[in-house]
């Protein structure tokens, strides 16, 4: 890998360089030699979320009441329908925002909201997608550290960040990510102490954790991503294989570790099978999640556990119920004996779902259960804290 331009670390990828001091400049080799790394879709989603969220954030901001004295919830909290949100991203977004992921904008909405009532926060107080400064002494990328919300407050500084993504991330104390922004943040403002926060609105509860940094604690976190960026800097340093190292890692498909590390998981899963135990089980999960399939051996395995004792790091999501209409004709005559026909006509979907959202589960399974068929999926085997 001699000779390849680097990519500098950046926040974001803290967490991976951190357990892998290899995989910078692996990750640089790849690109450079085939132009262009994957993108999981789940990043895509994420992507078209943190947009609307930005949008919807921006909004509310502009329409500040200065006589309210305080955030007003109409303008942070558009959650009943999409017309709430800034009209351009609408019009962008509609098509591509299942209704599950504008209520992952509203819960995170909530979350902010709480924060903003909680430190008292003005509008001047609020800043959205910032760039923070002071990456260069720590050996970053200058050019990436983008917090989505930070409020510059007298005596503290508060960073927040959401994470659409349907996989768990470490909470705001163990996020190594956060651990950058805190100390990015105390370099671009001169506060000594900062607060960090990480929303997570598909986790359990809209899940919101919170860390806080003092000038001493701030102190050793730089020594330390100084310490990290160091060793990634190594023309030496060897790619090491681990979940949290290679979920998220470009270089990843490509990496010889990585699938040696991956391909071992099969001695366990023989293992799994003999005599279960949580901590053999999550490594399985582990590393058939990063190869993106848990084995059809593994699967029930796994859950059967998982339902009676808990998985270090992992547990069931909720089961995803799905609708199939099974009688076109029969679902339309239904629609119109309940005056329904409108919603029909703006709303059918050859799988109902959209028409469930509209009318209600309930309302749902009690007007239309004769002209569709529903099923319920084993539930999924997701990250947990």
């Amino acid at each position: 890998m001699d000779g390849v331009d680097d990519l500098m670390p950046r926040p974001s990828s803290m967490k991976r360089d951190a357990r892998c001091p290899g995989a910078r400049r692996f990750c640089a080799y790849i690109l450079r030699r085939f132009g262009s790394a994957p993108v999981l879709k789940e990043t895509d989603t994420g992507t078209r979320c943190h947009d609307v969220m930005r949008a919807t954030m921006h909004h509310a901001t502009r329409e500040w009441s200065m006589e309210r004295g305080s955030y007003p919830r109409e303008y942070v909290l558009p959650l009943l329908s999409a017309e709430a949100f800034a009209q351009q991203y609408v019009e962008r977004y509609h098509s591509c925002l299942s209704s599950y992921d504008v209520w992952a904008i509203g819960e995170a909405l909530h979350a902010i909201y709480d924060l903003l009532e909680q430190y008292g926060a003005r509008p001047a107080d609020i800043h959205l997608e910032t760039h923070l400064r002071g990456q260069a002494d720590l050996g970053l990328d200058p050019q990436h550290g983008t917090a989505d919300v930070v409020l510059v407050l007298d005596d503290l500084v508060v960073t927040a960040d959401y994470k659409f993504g349907y996989l768990w991330q470490d909470g705001a104390e163990d996020n190594d990510q956060m651990a950058v922004y805190g100390v990015l943040s105390h370099k671009s403002y001169a506060k000594d102490t900062s607060h960090v926060s990480v929303i997570q609105p598909r986790q359990r509860d809209c899940s919101v954790t919170k860390a806080s940094f003092d000038l001493q604690a701030l102190e050793q976190t730089a020594e330390w991503i100084a310490a990290v960026t160091e060793r990634c800097n190594d023309p030496h340093a060897e790619p090491c294989a681990s979940y949290d190292a290679c979920y998220y890692c470009d270089g990843s498909p490509w990496c010889a570790p990585c699938w040696e590390w991956i391909m071992q998981a099969q001695q366990l899963i023989d293992q799994m099978d003999a005599t279960p135990d949580a901590d053999v089980i999550a490594e399985v999960i582990a590393r058939c999640k990063v190869a993106a399939k848990l084995p059809k051996k593994a699967d029930p395995i796994a859950k059967e556990y998982m339902a009676k004792e808990e998985v270090p790091g992992w547990g069931l999501g909720k089961p995803r119920r799905r609708i199939k209409v099974t009688d076109a004709s029969a679902l339309r005559g239904l629609a119109e004996a309940h005056g329904l026909l409108e919603v029909y006509h703006d709303c059918c979907t050859p799988s109902g779902a959209k028409l469930e959202d509209a009318v209600g589960e309930e309302t749902f399974v009690e007007v239309f259960g004769a002209a569709v068929e529903i099923t319920t999926d084993s539930p999924a085997i997701v990250r947990r804290k």
